[in-house]
């Protein structure tokens, strides 16, 4: 593969909101005059394991691919005593030349997604679980906490920084930190170190680590106490509407966790308000993180026209997961309700939901600390042992080495996290200070490691895909790689195939009736040779995704794919084309099993049978990359494309010639979202809810300027008008239009 970091991504945002319309539009820049085709070298094994380094277990090439006669490859794990599983890893990493391209990704518009395909040898009888990983190390930048690191079978990964409240502090005061961690790997040992790769000094009195095991279907967020709770991802109340303090309508940045978060300065808040819900979503859910400035977010709710505080939030430099619980308010929820979050400092919040307290609560183990070490003043078991205002000093370029014994057996389809309790204070050292400890941190590149969810197969009869996707890069990448990961208590064989990495940008906007996202994957760029003229095949991937507020319903979703020339070539024609029409997804949450105009595949249905419903991206995302393969070829029917979402919706296959319109040698490519408007709407349903996605094919002829492709998302909503025998969508309409501008240039 030729160098990627030519082909860029040049963003130029227009946003421009009136009554009831909304344009959005961002340009994707591609150099015409590089190949790619993969972050990953040998993604189809084609060269057996070049490329790729084998961590745990063994493998080799063999025939019978995902895509039919195709090499793949056949591995076999390892055993793990200290986990007593059975455990095949491997990773590959971006060549150096990549990396200036991905320290540019640190715009919140772009992403890198990671996939592969695996398929059992034979049926076992215990579930094998798969993961796949983005691993990135950075160097250490100039502010910031004391971070806490968790050993992960090879090394040690960053979990978030701790202590962030100690910074409400100017003079020594010990606060307590709980942080929760969840674990890549659960051994009886757990080993954990406390560094400073930044310019704080750290006063740290009394380190503790509890245990605690849930069921696997919920997910930990942690309370303004620090307490875990746990909830349920399938049960999740989005707000229909968010306005920030400017009266600008920002639902987009709220609604998806997709790395495109609401960027909040000192005294901004946003407005939220919820419809349709009870009492019974007693939990307020906020994904966020930090930046070099650390203050909290306040969250108020109306209560009889007042605005009354119920909670802080102190994010951390890392995304997490936080709540408030609202059964302790007296909160008249009247079947909607509003919140309001004030930030007392620059924050980013990626998402925002109410949702419902799990049943099952947490039941804490405090573990045995066997070991704390210093790697510069030794043994410091008994100074951190306890709650004894005797300190042990943490400064630039420190390690606090920590193991705990944990001896619990973990139960089947139960997950088990950690809660770290550090007590202690820090405070940021002055220019001559660091100066002190600054070459000490050089060498200290902290890794952070992204996981997909967990994919659990026992029967062989089907590939399943394991996505992975992350848009939150620091601008000081030193390396990254691409992991995948298999294990099971029993033994199995496996075979693996199409590991593929993909640049992303995505874009989004609002207005008081929904919101919509464009997404571009570029799949591959593959440069002709021997020709007169610059031609160039780009083939890449675009999904518009829709959510309508409450009230209102989807009338029409069209995506638009358009060519304008500005580099004319005699008598050669370019051409842009579906890579088969029949390659075209579109779902929406009304469907179900209902007829429609678009042909309906149960093949399909089974392949999206976990998309997400709209409320995360991601799932989108990765289904779109799901179905490319890489060299633009698709792939369907092979078997179930498994993806980690929020909830279920369904999948109709377009397949209509008539899509296409030829038009003076150009091709305008339009696509309708199915939809149960009709003169007899389906049974009353309406969609609130949908996608489209679809690959393209462009051939591009270049000798000098540049051309365009104009890809572009047409929505209308309309209000959703209820009578005693018929729900239809009707006036007053809003539209909504996302564009993005594709540039192909030498």
């Amino acid at each position: 593969m030729k160098n990627f970091a030519k082909i860029f991504l040049l963003c130029f945002l227009v946003l421009s909101i009136i009554s009831i319309n909304a344009v959005y539009a961002t340009i994707l820049s591609i150099v015409a005059s590089e190949e790619y085709s993969s972050l990953v070298d040998n993604s189809t094994f084609d060269d057996g394991l070049s490329g790729w380094t084998l961590v745990k277990g063994s493998g080799g090439p063999t025939s019978g691919g995902l895509d039919s006669g195709n090499v793949c490859l056949y591995v076999s794990p390892s055993y793990d005593a200290s986990s007593g599983k059975w455990v095949f890893e491997m990773k590959a990493p971006i060549s150096s030349s990549e990396l200036p391209f991905m320290e540019w990704l640190k715009s919140p518009y772009r992403g890198v997604s990671f996939s592969y395909w695996f398929r059992l040898v034979n049926d076992v009888s215990e579930y094998v679980s798969a993961y796949a990983y983005i691993e990135y190390s950075y160097t250490s930048s100039i502010g910031g906490c004391p971070f806490a690191a968790i050993w992960d079978g090879e090394k040690y990964v960053l979990v978030n920084n701790i202590l962030p409240n100690a910074r409400s502090y100017e003079n020594m005061t010990m606060v307590e930190d709980y942080l929760f961690i969840d674990p890549l790997l659960i051994e009886d040992t757990v080993k954990l170190k406390i560094l400073e790769f930044q310019r704080e000094m750290s006063y740290i009195d009394s380190i503790s680590l509890f245990s605690f095991d849930y069921p696997s279907h919920y997910k930990v967020a942690q309370l303004d106490n620090g307490s875990p709770v746990l909830w349920h991802p399938e049960i999740i109340k989005i707000p229909s509407i968010v306005i920030n303090s400017n009266g600008s309508i920002v639902t987009d940045k709220i609604i998806w966790e997709d790395y495109l978060p609401y960027i909040g300065q000192k005294d901004d808040y946003i407005i939220l308000e919820f419809s349709n819900i009870s009492k019974a979503y007693d939990l307020l859910l906020i994904k966020a993180d930090d930046t070099i400035i650390k203050l909290s977010l306040e969250v108020y709710v109306l209560i009889n026209d007042t605005w009354s505080f119920i909670g802080r939030i102190i994010p951390r430099e890392i995304y997490s997961w936080y709540a408030i619980d609202l059964d302790q308010y007296e909160i008249p929820y009247n079947d909607s309700l509003k919140m309001k979050i004030r930030f007392t400092a620059e924050h980013k919040i990626d998402f925002i939901a109410l949702t419902m307290k799990a049943p099952d609560r947490v039941k804490l183990r405090k573990l045995k600390l066997f070991r704390a070490v210093h790697n510069r003043l030794g043994n410091s078991k008994y100074t951190v042992k306890s709650d004894d205002n005797r300190y042990i000093i943490i400064l630039p370029g420190d390690e606090l080495y920590l193991i705990f014994k944990d001896g619990e057996k973990l139960k089947r389809n139960y997950k088990r996290g950690y809660l770290l309790k550090v007590r202690g204070w820090y405070r940021t050292l002055s220019d001559e200070e660091f100066a002190r400890y600054k070459d000490r941190i050089k060498n200290m590149d902290p890794t952070v490691t992204i996981s997909s969810e967990e994919i659990k197969v026992k029967e062989s009869n089907t590939w399943v895909q394991v996505p992975v996707y992350y848009g939150d890069f620091p601008d000081t990448l030193e390396s990254v790689y691409f992991k995948i990961r298999l294990e099971s208590p029993v033994q199995f064989n496996a075979y693996i195939d199409c590991a593929f990495a993909h640049f992303a940008m995505q874009i989004s906007s609002s207005n008081e009736a929904g919101s919509a996202k464009i997404v571009a994957i570029v799949t591959r760029v593959n440069v002709q040779k021997n020709t007169k003229h610059n031609i160039t095949d780009i083939y890449l991937c675009f999904a518009l995704i829709v959510y309508s507020s409450d009230g209102k319903g989807i009338y029409t979703a069209k995506m638009s794919v358009e060519r304008t020339d500005s580099d004319s070539v005699g008598d050669v024609r370019e051409l842009i084309s579906f890579e088969g029409v029949s390659d075209i997804i579109g779902y929406d949450n009304a469907k179900e099993n209902a007829t429609h105009v678009a042909e309906y595949n149960e093949i399909r249905m089974k392949e999206t049978q976990a998309i997400s419903q709209g409320l995360a991206v991601i799932g989108l995302l990765l289904t779109v990359l799901g179905i490319i393969t890489g060299e633009g070829a698709i792939i369907f029917g092979i078997g179930s494309l498994v993806i980690s979402t929020t909830s279920v919706c369904r999948a109709f296959l377009i397949n209509n010639t008539d899509l296409i319109d030829n038009n003076d040698g150009d091709r305008i490519i339009h696509t309708q979202l199915p939809t149960t408007i009709s003169a007899n709407p389906n049974e009353g349903r309406v969609t609130t809810k949908g996608a489209l996605s679809a690959p393209v094919h462009w051939i591009t002829i270049l000798d000098y300027g540049e051309n365009k492709l104009y890809v572009r998302g047409y929505i209308e909503f309309g209000t959703i008008i209820d009578t005693s025998d018929v729900i239809y969508i009707g006036p007053p309409y809003f539209e909504l239009t996302v564009s993005l501008t594709i540039l192909a240039k030498l």
